[in-house]
C-alpha cells in the first residue's frame, strides 16, 4: 500500500482529521488537530509527543523517527495520558519525508465512553463512521420511526434470541472447559505458555514461568514492555524487528531465539514460538506461544562445535581406534594427512601399526602395547614413517576413552611431529659445544650468569682450574666466598654490581683496579651485561679485559696533559704581556712620526712625507695585528654566563653599527625565522659580525649589497645561512679563507689582516658547530654554520 500524500494545511486537515497531529524529525510536536487539542489541553506545540502518548501497539526498542517511520501504513494505537482514551490509526511520512503525522480518530469502547469525553458532532470528520451513527441519534424523528422499526424486529427476534440465549451457555460451558484445559496444559508443560493481548498490551503468563524462570507464580499478567525490558541488551534489535516484521506481513507463525532474564538477573537461552491472531482487516490483535529454554542444549552445541573444530583444525595428528582386537581405525583427521600422506579411506580399518618401521624405537613400542594390555595411558616418542617412506619424528600419547559403566570404547592417539625438534636439539647442542668452545679460548676473563647470580658458564681465564671452574657451576660469590673462607665482602660488592646492572637493563661497567701475585698495580675492565626476552632476565654475562697497558698510558698522558695546560698558560700570559708590551713602542713609532710630520712638513718633500705614511701605517697594521691575534687566542676563553639571545636584536645591534656604510652603498639585510638560542652572546654577535661585515666589504662594485640571514631548525641544532650578492670566492679558496692570516686580495684594495674568518671558526667549533661556504665567483656567496641545541634551547 503507497503512502498518502498530504499537505499541512492546518484548515484542510482540520476537515479531514480533527484528531491529526505532525512531529518534527526529533519528535517534537509542531501542529495540532483543533479536535485533540480540545480533548486534551495540555498538548502545545513544542512539547514531545512521548510526554502526552504511549505506544501500545506495535511495541518498538526505539522510540525515534527512523524507527516510528518505518511502521507507516500499519495500524496503530496510542493512549492519552491524560483522558485516558486510544486512538487507532497510522503514521505518514509528510513535508518530503522529514515529518511524521498521525492521521485517525478516537476509539471508545461505548457510547458511555464517547458522551464522558465532553467531544460533540463537530468534533469528529464527516465522514467517520460514529459521526453517522451520532447524526442519526440526533434526529427525533428518526429515532422515533427507527425505535418503531427495532420493537419490531426485537419481537420477531425474541424467539431466536432466546435460541442464542442457549447457545451461549453451551458455547460458554465450552469456553470454560477449553480454558480448563489451558490452565491444566499450562501446568503439565515445561514450556513457558504467553498469550498477549497485542491491543492492551498485557501478556498472560503461564506456571511455567515459574517453574522455568523463578518468577513469581501469581504474577501471571505483565505488560508487554516488561517483557521487553527482560530481554538482553545485545538482543532487543533483532527480536523487535523480527517481531514487528511478522505483525506487520501475513505471518501466523513467529519465532525467534533471545537471551531472556531470569529472576535471579541471570539469563537464559530461549526458543520463543508464537501464533498470531488477527482480525477481519488483517491486523495483529493477539498473539499466544510458549518459551522454551534452550540454555544447556546450546552450551551442548557450541561445546560440541568446539570440539569438532578443535578435532578437526588442530595441528596435531589425531588418530581414533575402536578398543577390539586389532585396534581398527575408525577417525583420522585432516592433521594425519598432511602429516603421513594417507587418505582417510586408505587407513579406515587397519592397525595403526601400519606407520612403524625399522628405526622405530622398539622400547617405546613395548611401551605401549603394554599400556595398551593395560587400559592405561602412555606418552613416549618414536619414528614413524610416511606414505612415500620419509622418517619422522613423533611425540605420541595414547588415552583410553570408557563409557557410563567405565568399559574402554575407544582409544585417541595424539601424534605430534616433533622432527624439527630433535633436528633443533642437535643444533643447540653442536651450538652450545661451539660457543663454549669460542668462549673458553677467549682471552679475556668471561663468565655467564643465571637470573639468581649463580654460575651457568666460567672460562679458563676466569677460573683456570678445571675443578674448581666444574665446582662453581650452579654456585653464586658467597659460596665462593665460604668456600675460599672469605669475607663476604667481595660477595657483596659482586652482587650489588649485578642488581645495578639487572635494574638498569642496560651494560654496567667499571674499573677493577688491585695487585696481582707479583705486587704490580693490575688495571681490569669488568663489564656485566644483561639479556632480556620479552622483558624477562634470561642470563647475564660478564668479562673483565685486562687494561693495564691502556691505564699506564692513560696515566701518562693525564700527566702530559697537566703540563700542557700549565704550558699553555704560561703562553696565554706571555701572548698577553707581549702584545701588551709591543703595543706600547708602536704607539711611540706612529705619535713622533706624526709629530715628526707636522714640525717638519714645510722641510719635507713629498718623498719623505710618503715615507712617514708608509711607516705609520705599518705600525697602525701591527697593531690590529697585534690586536687580532689577541682576540684569537682569546676565543673560547668566555667569561660571561650563557643567557637567551635573540638573535634579530643580534643582526639590529649590527645593522647600526654599519648604519652609514649601509646607506651609502644602499645596501639591503633581510631576515627570516631567526631564532632565539641559549648560549653566550659576545661570541655569537662577533660572528655574525664577521661575515657581515665581509659581506658588506667586499661588494661589487657599482652593485647595491644585499644580505639575506635565515635560519633552520635541524634535529639537534639550529643551521644558519647568510647569503650575499657580492664579489663571490672562488672554488679553491673554499678552505683557505678560514686560515689565519690568510686573505684573496691586497692590502691596499681592501683593509684588515686576514685573520676575521679564522675567529669565526674557531668560535663555531668550540660551540660544537661546523662551518662552511658555497660561492659563484664575481656573483656571491652563501656562508653556512650550525650551533647546537642547548638547554633552554631545546
Amino acid at each position: 500500500m503507497e503512502s498518502l500524500t498530504f499537505t499541512l494545511d492546518h484548515d484542510a486537515l482540520d476537515r479531514i482529521f480533527p484528531f491529526h497531529f505532525v512531529l518534527d524529525d526529533g519528535l517534537k510536536i509542531i501542529q495540532i488537530g483543533k479536535s485533540l487539542a480540545k480533548l486534551d489541553d495540555t498538548i502545545v506545540v513544542g512539547s514531545g509527543w512521548n510526554d502526552h502518548f504511549t505506544m501500545l501497539r506495535p511495541g518498538l526498542e526505539k522510540m525515534d523517527f527512523d524507527h516510528l517511520s518505518k511502521i507507516c501504513n500499519h495500524l496503530l494505537i496510542i493512549k492519552n495520558h491524560k483522558t485516558e482514551i486510544h486512538f487507532q490509526g497510522q503514521w505518514e511520512l509528510v513535508g518530503e519525508g522529514t515529518k511524521l503525522m498521525f492521521v485517525g480518530a478516537p476509539w471508545f469502547g461505548s457510547t458511555k465512553e464517547l458522551n464522558e469525553s465532553g467531544l460533540g458532532l463537530k468534533d469528529f470528520a464527516p465522514h467517520n463512521p460514529m459521526i453517522n451513527l451520532l447524526h442519526r441519534l440526533n434526529s427525533e424523528e428518526l429515532v422515533v420511526d427507527e425505535l418503531k422499526t427495532a420493537v419490531g424486529k426485537i419481537s420477531k427476534q425474541k424467539d431466536a434470541l432466546l435460541l442464542s440465549e442457549q447457545k451461549l451457555k453451551s458455547v460458554s460451558a465450552s469456553l470454560e472447559e477449553s480454558n480448563r484445559r489451558y490452565e491444566y496444559m499450562s501446568k503439565a508443560t515445561s514450556e513457558a505458555i504467553w498469550d498477549w493481548n497485542i491491543l492492551s498490551g498485557d501478556v498472560y503468563q503461564g506456571d511455567g514461568f515459574s517453574k522455568t524462570f523463578g518468577y513469581d507464580s501469581n504474577e501471571q499478567i505483565i505488560h508487554v514492555d516488561t517483557w521487553g525490558s527482560r530481554l538482553h541488551k545485545d538482543d532487543i534489535s533483532g527480536v523487535m524487528q523480527s517481531l514487528e516484521s511478522c505483525l506487520a506481513s501475513n505471518e501466523s507463525h513467529w519465532n525467534c531465539q533471545y537471551r531472556y532474564k531470569k529472576a535471579d538477573d541471570t539469563y537464559a537461552t530461549v526458543s520463543d514460538n508464537g501464533y498470531v491472531i488477527r482480525d477481519a482487516y488483517g491486523n495483529a490483535i493477539r498473539m499466544v506461544g510458549a518459551l522454551m529454554d534452550i540454555t544447556k542444549q546450546k552450551e551442548e552445541e557450541v561445546q560440541m562445535r568446539l570440539l569438532q573444530s578443535v578435532v578437526k583444525n588442530t595441528q596435531d595428528s589425531i588418530v581414533i581406534t575402536e578398543a577390539g582386537e586389532g585396534y581398527p581405525i575408525v577417525y583420522v583427521n585432516d592433521s594425519f594427512t598432511k602429516l603421513t600422506g594417507y587418505k582417510s579411506e586408505e587407513v579406515m580399518g587397519k592397525n595403526p601399526k601400519f606407520l612403524q618401521g625399522p628405526e622405530s624405537n622398539s622400547n617405546a613400542i613395548e611401551r605401549i602395547k603394554s599400556s595398551l594390555h593395560k587400559g592405561e595411558f602412555v606418552e613416549t616418542e618414536t619414528i614413524n614413517y610416511k606414505k612415500n617412506g620419509e622418517q619422522y619424528w613423533v611425540s605420541l600419547s595414547i588415552n583410553p576413552i570408557k563409557n557410563e559403566k567405565e568399559d574402554i570404547t575407544h582409544w585417541v592417539a595424539i601424534e605430534r611431529d616433533i622432527t624439527p625438534f630433535r633436528k633443533l636439539s642437535e643444533e643447540i647442542a653442536s651450538q652450545k659445544q661451539f660457543f663454549e668452545d669460542i668462549l673458553g679460548n677467549i682471552p679475556s676473563d668471561i663468565a655467564v650468569f643465571d637470573d639468581q647470580h649463580r654460575y651457568i658458564f666460567l672460562n679458563k681465564f676466569a677460573v683456570s682450574d678445571p675443578e674448581m671452574r666444574s665446582w662453581m657451576i650452579g654456585k653464586n660469590d658467597f659460596d665462593y666466598c665460604r668456600f675460599r673462607n672469605i669475607d663476604d665482602s667481595l660477595a657483596l660488592r659482586r652482587r650489588e654490581l649485578f642488581n645495578k646492572a639487572v635494574d638498569s637493563k642496560e651494560k654496567h661497567q667499571w674499573v677493577d683496579e688491585h695487585r696481582d701475585k707479583e705486587g704490580n698495580t693490575k688495571f681490569v675492565l669488568r663489564i656485566l651485561y644483561p639479556y632480556f626476552e620479552n622483558d624477562k632476565l634470561m642470563f647475564v654475562i660478564g668479562y673483565g679485559i685486562d687494561i693495564t697497558e691502556r691505564k699506564q698510558i692513560e696515566i701518562q698522558l693525564t700527566e702530559a696533559l697537566q703540563t700542557v695546560k700549565k704550558t699553555n698558560s704560561e703562553l696565554e700570559q706571555f701572548a698577553y704581556v707581549a702584545s701588551h708590551d709591543l703595543q706600547e713602542p708602536l704607539r711611540m713609532v706612529t705619535s713622533f712620526l706624526t709629530q715628526l710630520e707636522k714640525k717638519y712638513a714645510e722641510k719635507l718633500d713629498e718623498r719623505a712625507k710618503e715615507y712617514i705614511h708608509f711607516a705609520v701605517d705599518g705600525a697602525k697594521r701591527m697593531r690590529q695585528i697585534i690586536l687580532d691575534l689577541l682576540e684569537f687566542s682569546r676565543v673560547g676563553k668566555q667569561s660571561e654566563q650563557k643567557k637567551e639571545i635573540d638573535i634579530n636584536d643580534i643582526v639590529s645591534e649590527i645593522q647600526l653599527l654599519h648604519h652609514e656604510q649601509i646607506n651609502e652603498l644602499k645596501g639591503v639585510i633581510k631576515t627570516k625565522n631567526l631564532p632565539v638560542i641559549f648560549g653566550h652572546r659576545t661570541p655569537i654577535r662577533q660572528v655574525f659580525q664577521n661575515i657581515i661585515g665581509n659581506a658588506l666589504k667586499y661588494h661589487r662594485e657599482g652593485v647595491a649589497p644585499e644580505i639575506e640571514i635565515e635560519a633552520i631548525p635541524l634535529k639537534d641544532r639550529w643551521q644558519f645561512k647568510i647569503s650575499d650578492n657580492g664579489l663571490g670566492i672562488e672554488n679553491e679558496y673554499f678552505d683557505k679563507i678560514f686560515e689565519i692570516f690568510q686573505r684573496l686580495h691586497n692590502k691596499e684594495e681592501y683593509s684588515g689582516t686576514g685573520i676575521g674568518l679564522a675567529i669565526t671558526k674557531k668560535i663555531i667549533e668550540n660551540m660544537g658547530g661546523k662551518i662552511w661556504v658555497s660561492s659563484v665567483y664575481v656573483k656571491g656567496s652563501n656562508f653556512y654554520f650550525t650551533i647546537p641545541f642547548h638547554e633552554k634551547n631545546t
